[in-house]
């Protein structure tokens, strides 16, 4: 049985920061009452996720489904157009490049479908003083993940990326975190990410009408208002 969770008719705008608080707030909503209660039911329920949506709203998601929820996230490809796996490409690996230095802010690049360039992220982020972690691979492109085995490679290694981070920095930071990766990423981003375990997320996104990348929303992070 489809499911679909979404806002419909949104009179809002991406450029906007009511957007963000709409999407996310919404998001949330539909999930607690389409998806939990059939988890709640039946213990052993397993999900098949198609997305699609901004980076921002497909890492929320995939932070409610986290590693609770059976699920698993499928990759719409390009050549050939379809949703079924292919066999693993030759040679195939992630690369993560650690800072020389820490600093207060840090942030994480992952330029998977294209290139980020970190004075991109110091533009957004208004200030030079960054300590950047790097995920990316040989060729950036939108059409690089194939396989499974892909997707189960980034998520072990977003989980040891997450552990360095956290061991460098320390307990009492957050992370800022700039994508360009697909949308089966994206969502995988989130169900690694364990709320317990990891720092608390801000995520930016591209918007042309804003010069460059902005914040969006949090992970992790108590709400204005909360005790």
């Amino acid at each position: 049985m489809p499911i679909r969770l979404g806002l419909s008719n949104s009179s809002f705008h991406d450029h906007e920061k009511e957007y963000w608080q709409f999407e996310e707030a919404n998001l949330e909503r539909q999930f607690s009452e389409k998806i939990k209660p059939l988890f709640d039911k039946d213990e052993s329920r397993h999900f098949s996720v198609f997305a699609f949506a901004p980076q921002p709203l497909l890492i929320k998601l995939g932070s409610l489904f986290s590693d609770i929820y059976g699920a698993e996230v499928y990759q719409l490809h390009r050549e050939p157009q379809n949703w079924k796996w292919q066999p693993e490409p030759e040679n195939f690996e992630y690369i993560i490049e650690e800072p020389r230095t820490v600093h207060r802010t840090v942030a994480i690049n992952l330029s998977l479908s294209a290139t980020v360039r970190n004075n991109r992220i110091s533009k957004a982020l208004g200030t030079k003083d960054v300590s950047f972690w790097n995920l990316s691979i040989d060729n950036p492109n939108n059409d690089f993940l194939k396989s499974h085995e892909q997707i189960q490679k980034f998520r072990e290694v977003f989980r040891i990326l997450l552990n360095k981070i956290k061991a460098r920095h320390g307990e009492n930071q957050v992370l800022h975190i700039f994508t360009a990766c697909p949308v089966s990423i994206a969502v995988e981003i989130g169900r690694v990410w364990q709320p317990k375990a990891d720092l608390p997320l801000i995520i930016y996104d591209q918007n042309r009408h804003l010069g460059g990348f902005a914040q969006t929303f949090s992970i992790g992070m108590k709400k204005t208002g909360s005790k």
